[in-house]
């Protein structure tokens, strides 16, 4: 190859359990949750949540609501066993395994880490739930992320009314929310391994009750080296005596558009 290239990291996708660990660690609230490994461990698993509703998903699908790896409203063992059932049949043994979860409200929100080689890592924050990709409302930043950053990134998004409580709704906990994308940003500040991650949804609760994530997908594999960003002298750009415009993009998914 060129002088100067370096070969294409492979990521992979971290199981349910390790990205559990890994936010647990980093701080983030999480519904609480079990994981079943086989479908003779569910009831142990649905024991172990202690919650009153039970949602159950396929954790080895990547997109598990547009495969049918999602089953709601489920209140007793024998629901939850004949939903993993009916789920290994249809989906097969690459849903495996099986993750139980509380099952909580609250507004969808989406918080999020993408890493780039020139830039670093960006937090992302925006609308969530499945209809993401219809919405594209999202805010990035590079990390780390302070306080009053993370909420102007929030006050950013079209969505800020529903947070704000629209026409006299409630509400919801915007401090919480700013927790999660704090937290999140320090994880990617102190590991560079990590080159992905997307929690979606975060469920924001009304005003003083918090918010928890119910989903999360983690990529590591990314360079193991750990290092400050550098800070060059920005009085050129700040001061500068020419501006030419070299290359834009109005593709909101790209970092630098």
């Amino acid at each position: 190859g060129n002088v100067g290239e370096k070969d294409p990291v492979e990521t992979q996708a971290m199981t349910p359990g390790a990205v559990t660990q890994r936010l647990e660690q980093a701080g983030v609230p999480l519904a609480a949750s079990a994981v079943a490994s086989t479908l003779e461990a569910v009831p142990a698993a649905f024991a172990e949540v202690g919650a009153d509703t039970i949602v159950l998903k396929a954790g080895g699908l990547l997109h598990k609501t547009d495969e049918g790896g999602v089953v709601l409203n489920l209140t007793t063992a024998e629901d939850a066993v004949a939903a993993a059932e009916d789920m290994l049949g249809r989906i097969g043994e690459h849903a495996l395994p099986f993750v139980l979860q509380e099952q909580e409200r609250g507004l969808e929100m989406l918080v999020g880490i993408q890493r780039t080689p020139q830039l670093g890592a960006a937090l992302v924050v925006g609308m969530g739930g499945v209809h993401t990709e219809v919405h594209k409302d999202v805010a990035r930043a590079l990390v780390p992320v302070s306080a009053d950053r993370a909420r102007d990134l929030l006050r950013e998004l079209r969505c800020w009314p529903l947070l704000d409580g629209y026409r006299g709704a409630a509400p919801h906990d915007v401090e919480a929310l700013v927790n999660v994308m704090l937290r999140i940003s320090e994880l990617a500040e102190g590991d560079p391994a990590i080159t992905e991650l997307d929690l979606n949804p975060v469920l924001v609760r009304t005003k003083g009750d918090g918010a928890v994530v119910v989903d999360a997908r983690m990529l590591s594999g990314g360079t193991d080296e750990a290092g400050p960003r550098p800070s060059p002298d920005l009085d050129r750009m700040l001061r500068p005596r020419h501006l030419a415009v070299v290359g834009v993009s109005d593709d909101e998914h790209k970092v630098g558009a």
